[in-house]
């Protein structure tokens, strides 16, 4: 929060794949939610963190939103 308050254009969304039935907030996969959440995704970085699959299913999917490679940074977890 105190990032989005720092920088206007920052978003941060949590989104847990596996949540308990008391969470409220985003659930399932992430590339469910990933693009709708963002307006501008053609104009923004993209940063994604995680295991392989799921980056490569948001590489694909950001690719057919027409979102340049050099706009997407990854660090892969496993």
């Amino acid at each position: 929060q105190e990032l989005s308050l720092k920088y206007p254009n920052f978003i941060f969304i949590i989104c847990l794949s596996q949540p308990k039935e008391t969470w409220a907030g985003k659930h399932g996969r992430v590339t469910a939610h990933a693009v709708q959440e963002e307006h501008n995704i053609k104009g923004s970085d993209i940063y994604l963190c995680g295991n392989q699959l799921m980056v490569k299913d948001m590489e694909i999917l950001l690719s057919e939103h027409d979102v340049p490679k050099h706009q997407v940074f990854k660090e892969l977890y496993y």
